[in-house]
């Protein structure tokens, strides 16, 4: 059986809780059928997707993950702005930007990642990535109103690295984890 999936950093409990104000303050400013809100439960700081993977590769990739997550330390993360991908006029995605003082550790991770991936043959996104929150995603036209929308403060510290799946429901996504890898 294949699982669709990624690997991402998740955030702790008590910071996905708030999340549910910044999510509900932005759908009662942006009210439109061309926007899918992501669950607070959900938001997750993806590293890698990886597609459709079958039980080999995941066996392989959990290999890869456990012999390499096991060099890097915790990320200290503090969110910053609400922004879209590719950019605020033609939003596709809309996301919430996180602050690091490791931004070169995260951005060493997820490069090696990417490097392990490829030699497993997982093709790897090639564009720049940038580490953010997804909120929304975007299916039409939108004018994004994100004025005045208060973002939760509190820095959090991550822990872990999980190798995630994502099951596509008609009107949500439901995500398990297949395994966790603790940062040092």
């Amino acid at each position: 059986m294949k699982n669709r999936a990624f690997i991402a950093i998740n955030l702790p409990l008590e910071i996905k809780a708030k999340f549910e104000e910044l999510i509900s303050q932005l759908k009662a400013r942006n009210s439109s059928p061309f926007l899918s809100f992501v669950r607070p439960e959900g938001v997750h700081l993806t590293l890698h997707f990886l597609g459709e993977i079958g039980p080999e590769t995941t066996k392989a990739i959990k290999i890869s993950l456990a012999e390499m997550v096991k060099n890097f330390s915790g990320f200290t993360f503090t969110p910053v702005t609400i922004s879209a991908f590719p950019d605020l006029r033609r939003p596709r995605v809309i996301f919430l930007s996180l602050k690091t003082d490791q931004l070169t550790e995260l951005m060493t991770l997820q490069k090696r990642l990417g490097q392990k991936l490829k030699a497993i043959g997982i093709v790897t996104d090639e564009r720049p990535w940038q580490p953010h929150l997804t909120l929304a995603r975007v299916k039409g036209p939108v004018n994004l109103n994100a004025e005045g929308i208060e973002i939760p403060s509190e820095t959090f510290i991550t822990k872990s690295v999980e190798l995630m799946s994502s099951e596509l429901k008609p009107t949500s996504v439901k995500y398990s984890v297949l395994a966790s890898y603790h940062l040092k």
